[in-house]
């Protein structure tokens, strides 16, 4: 930022926000490195080979692991915190941030298995979109939470609610409800990841989750496995038992209770009365039903059954352990090594036998199933299997195939296919246009687009050999502000597909396998087209590092539909607008009358369609990035960059002027982009920027951040030097009248009542009179009605935010309205000036062959916005030089002003520092010191004002140290206590240093002690041990105590310090 002039706490909006309305435009690494991975992962998805099927992989077994119904690049602000990994986070995090999202077309849609199912992640992560479930009895769960229920899930490997529960859709199983992987669960067809078995308290979360989507009765009640406990408590009212009758078995449920017996009443009507440990009895057995487990506890009921099968088992993802076929009879029992762990499976066939049971022993195995099997539950019994409660599966109504027309066979097609055929005039029969492609003749087409800002249309005609046009269509090219290049490359792709569908549609009707023989030859005025194709055959590969191109999705399908053909298309170049001049059919060349047809075509689409932003999905483009409701087809980084930057520079726009965001919007963006890009391109980005942004260093803005800078005007001595006052300054009248001499050239190709309205706002401005006011004036004449819009914004905008660039859109629309009424007042006159201007124009040319550059073409408006700007720049020139040149009343003195009283109020503590620091400091008289100049002063206050106050400091100390304190006079050793603490404190023991020579000799010093006087440590020359005393006392002898006293040995060193602690 430095390096650019511009100062690093720049507001970041403005360094960031994109150069066309008026930015910096420096890249946020941040959202760089967001775009670097969208667009590493649509190479690898576009670009066949072994890293796209990785990329493939992972997204499906990702999509697969989230347990979410939706994709999570494709609705990233779907809450999900359960994911794991890094990169994929990342970029789900930044589109969310952006409000884009990823539309990828190998990941999978999600598949219910049955009616009212939901996917268990969904409900868990965001309960208000589970439309199949009771939202009022849905909880909200924290993330730690949801990571624990995915767990849970994730063990028993189960995607939605339909897993959990039996085959009737009515109860989810006892063994689920427990933790615990069972063969009477469905298991999963695909390889799911390997989860370890969660703790208890993740289970107890993932009964808290079972008991919002069940009920909570007695009869659903979960019950303890231990038998103990179940003895002591007594049933109640509503308990189910099962009883077995001839090996039949009969549910009951207690209905009374007397004392230690129980009335029960079976499913069939029959009552009985048992005592407390035959329905224990009974109970068990109801508890372990089943013919693979002995689950202990009932199974909890689901708050809505679900309801009939969606998909066929073999279409299923899913493997249950029973199957039933109503229409062969015969129950299937699934059979897997490891049922829950993928591998083979096959089926045993169980037939019926004569006591309506289904045999244990298998007649067959099959390994697919019939197309009417549903998964059903069992009960054992001991003649067979009992089938329970199925569903059976679904009917989905088949529409019937219709031999309808051509056009109800076009329309029936994929978006992305019939997007381009809004309206098809056909003036022959399609079967004789079908005849025409598949014999040896000629067929022309001819193709052209149009594009407006924010969109395209696109159009197209069919001719025979001697220019019958066969059929005419127009239609849309979808996609964000389509440019004419896409539309026509839309264009050309629709005529190619037409008859493609058309020889398809009369080849499956005849039926007939002859290609297509004709000789087909297109026109097309895009030579930008023909050149990208012939860039596809350029070498084999060459395809492959265009992916990341501007419109790669229609270029790549029109390379591939071009590649149908069995005779390569011939395409040719036309010179467009040709019937500009002339527009007769014998006197215009044919191809270049196709070409106006289709442009005549492409103009009608432009006016009747609406804008398409989002482009529907080809599946060959594998992969789509939309951004805030808009495709991004081209330009990748550089439009993403603009739409995001773009939002926080218009909030900056508006509360710095005071603007809404229409406001905003009406700004013709158009005439200060160009002026604006240019000038930072070859003379610097720090004045234009800083000017466009009224950010310029004027006298009042530098004073807020510095009050010794001089706020006046340096030139004509103002007391406030503002922007606006850069060009009202009356010491520059001679560049206001030459802006002012720049709206009079205007009036050779511009509206005169506009450049009145602009020469009068500009001088009103310079002036610093009121704009309302004087436009009245304006206002108030004939005919000026219908530029009442014009000045009401550009007076909200600011005329001088006009020498800005800021001009709004209705200058140009009242421009082109007054070239309009000029051309119908007099089209004699208008035609006449219009060719004479040709003449001129070509004659210009011929004298600028020799010169290499030429200069592109200019609005009226463009021009004169360029062509201030360094008058404008020319008056900053002139205020610079008058500010830093050092007269009265400047910059330099009031610095020097200031410097002065600092040092004089310096010179007044002279007799308060010690006498050798005031030889030193104070050298020299204070009239003298005041004759330096400014860097000099502010030298000698940078050297010495610590110095000063060190030695003020200094001066006190050594004034306390020959008096008494106060105490000292009434007390003996110690001040007087006047609090009494009974609190035992510890004494601190001393920092221990480091053990090195240098250091071991010096205490830790106390605190606020000048460093320059060292307290020297003891050191013991002889040291006493006490095995040499205890050796001396056996003896009966005494040691020496002649060396008991310890000698000091002091070691004397001096440290150099500038400023002693006493005055010598």
């Amino acid at each position: 930022m430095n390096k650019i002039g511009i100062a690093r706490t720049h507001a970041h909006v403005l360094v960031f926000g994109p150069r066309a309305y008026g930015g910096i435009g420096c890249n946020d690494l941040r959202i760089e490195q967001g775009l670097d991975a969208v667009q590493n992962l649509m190479r690898q998805l576009r670009t066949p080979g072994y890293g796209k099927q990785l990329a493939t992989i992972f997204l499906r077994t990702y999509q697969n692991a989230s347990g979410m119904s939706l994709p999570l690049l494709q609705y990233p602000t779907i809450r999900a915190p359960h994911l794991e990994g890094h990169y994929y986070v990342h970029i789900r995090r930044f589109l969310a941030k952006n409000r884009a999202n990823l539309e990828i077309e190998c990941i999978p849609k999600a598949t219910y298995e049955r009616q009212g199912d939901e996917y268990i992640m969904d409900v868990v992560c965001s309960p208000s979109t589970a439309k199949e479930m009771e939202i009022e009895h849905l909880q909200y769960y924290t993330d730690a939470e949801i990571r624990q229920i995915y767990y849970c899930k994730s063990y028993l490997q189960v995607q939605r609610i339909s897993d959990l529960c039996t085959a009737d859709g009515v109860f989810v199983l006892p063994s689920v409800v427990k933790g615990e992987r069972s063969i009477r669960q469905c298991a999963s067809k695909l390889e799911e990841i390997k989860q370890e078995r969660p703790s208890g308290n993740s289970w107890t979360i993932w009964r808290k989750f079972l008991s919002t989507i069940c009920t909570n009765d007695n009869e659903n009640t979960i019950y303890n496995t231990k038998e103990v406990n179940r003895e002591r408590i007594k049933h109640s009212i509503g308990t189910k038992i099962t009883k077995y009758w001839s090996g039949v078995p009969y549910i009951g449920t207690i209905i009374s209770s007397i004392s230690k017996y129980y009335k029960v009443q079976y499913e069939d009507g029959d009552e009985e009365e048992l005592n407390h440990g035959e329905v224990n009895k009974y109970m068990k057995k109801n508890r372990g039903e089943g013919r693979t487990t002995e689950e202990i506890g009932q199974r909890m009921r689901l708050r809505i059954k679900l309801g009939d099968w969606n998909k066929t088992a073999n279409e299923s993802d899913r493997l249950w352990p029973f199957y039933f076929s109503r229409t062969n009879d015969t129950l299937y029992r699934s059979y897997r090594e490891k049922w829950h762990q993928q591998g083979k499976f096959y089926y045993d066939c169980h037939s019926r036998n004569s006591k309506n049971k289904y045999e244990y022993k298998s007649t067959e195995n099959i390994d697919c199933l019939p197309a009417d099997a549903v998964p059903t539950d069992v009960m054992d019994t001991e003649e067979g299997w009992r089938v329970s409660g199925h569903l059976p599966m679904m009917t989905w109504e088949k529409k019937p195939v219709q031999n309808g027309t051509f056009m109800e066979y076009l329309l029936s097609q994929e978006e992305h296919i019939s997007q381009y055929y809004e309206q098809i005039e056909f003036f022959m029969v399609p079967m004789k246009i079908y005849e025409l492609f598949k014999s040896t003749k000629r067929v022309l087409i001819a193709t052209d687009g149009g594009a407006i800002p924010l969109k395209g249309s696109l159009g197209f005609v069919f001719a025979d050999e001697q220019g019958e046009i066969l059929l005419t269509c127009f239609g849309q090219p979808s996609g964000n502000d389509s440019l004419s290049f896409r539309s026509e490359i839309c264009a050309f792709l629709a005529a190619i597909r037409l008859v493609t569908l058309l020889t398809q549609y009369y080849d499956e009707k005849l039926p007939c396998e002859e290609p297509v023989r004709s000789k087909i030859q297109v026109y097309t005025d895009s030579a930008s087209m023909i050149k990208k194709l012939k860039a596809y055959d350029k070498y084999p590969t060459a395809k492959l590092g265009m992916v990341l191109d501007s419109e790669w999705d229609v270029l790549s399908a029109l390379h591939k539909a071009l590649k149908w053909f069995k005779t390569y298309p011939k395409i040719s170049w036309v010179k467009s607008h040709q019937d500009d001049k002339v527009y007769d059919k014998i006197e215009m060349p044919l191809n270049a009358y196709l070409n106006s047809e289709a442009d005549e075509l492409a103009t009608i689409g432009l006016k009747r369609l609406q804008e398409k932003p989002i482009v529907p999905m080809d599946p060959d483009t594998v992969i789509q990035f939309h951004i805030k409701g808009r495709t991004i087809t081209r330009d990748f980084k550089k439009t993403v960059r603009e739409i995001v930057q773009l939002p926080p520079l218009r909030k900056f726009y508006c509360e710095r002027f005071g603007w809404s965001d229409n406001m905003f919007d009406s700004i013709d963006w158009d005439i200060f982009r160009p002026v604006y890009k240019k000038h930072l391109a070859s003379k610097g980005i720090q004045w234009l920027h800083k000017h466009c942004m009224k950010k310029l260093p004027t006298g009042e803005r530098v004073h807020k951040r510095d009050h010794f800078h001089d706020k006046r005007c340096a030139s004509c001595w103002h007391s406030v030097e503002d922007d606006d006052h850069l060009v009202q300054c009356e010491k520059r009248k001679s560049q206001r009248k030459q802006i002012i001499k720049q709206t009079n050239i205007l009036r050779n190709t511009v509206d005169p009542v506009l450049c009145d309205i602009l020469k009068e706002g500009l001088m009103t401005y310079f002036m610093g009179d009121c704009i309302t006011t004087a436009m009245l004036r304006i206002r108030g004449q004939e005919g000026m009605e219908r530029y009442s819009l014009l000045i009401d914004e550009q007076i909200v905008i600011g005329w001088d935010n006009l020498l800005r660039g800021k001009f709004t859109k209705q200058w140009k629309i009242q421009q082109k309205a007054y070239a309009t009424r000029r051309r119908l007042k007099n089209p004699v006159m208008y035609a006449r000036k219009q060719r004479k201007k040709q003449r001129d124009e070509e004659k210009n040319k011929e004298k600028e062959k020799d010169k290499k550059k030429k200069k592109n073409k200019t609005e009226a408006f463009h021009s004169f916005f360029q062509s201030i700007i360094p008058i404008i720049q020319e008056m900053w020139t002139d205020r610079c030089i008058d500010r830093n040149t050092p007269v009265l009343g400047g910059r330099i003195v009031a610095e020097y002003d200031s410097l002065t009283k600092k040092v004089t109020q310096l010179y007044t503590m002279r007799e308060m520092v010690l006498p050798e620091d005031e030889i030193k400091i104070f050298d020299e008289s204070l009239e003298e010191k005041l004759e330096d100049t400014n860097q000099q002063l502010k030298k000698w206050i940078l050297r010495w004002r610590p110095v000063i106050d060190h030695s003020m400091k200094r001066v006190k100390e050594l004034a306390k140290e020959n008096s008494k304190p106060i105490w000292q006079h009434f007390t003996a050793n110690k001040p007087a206590k006047t609090k009494v603490s009974r609190r035992i404190t510890k004494k601190k023991q001393t920092k221990k240093m480091s053990d090195n020579p240098l250091t071991n000799v010096y205490k830790r010093m106390q605190k606020k002690r000048s460093s320059s006087r060292v307290t020297v440590t003891a050191k013991l020359r002889y040291k006493k041990t006490p095995q040499i005393t205890k050796m001396y006392k056996k003896l009966g002898k005494s040691r020496s105590t002649s060396r008991d006293n310890s000698v000091l040995i002091v070691e004397e060193q001096s440290i150099p310090d500038r400023f002693g602690d006493a005055p010598e």
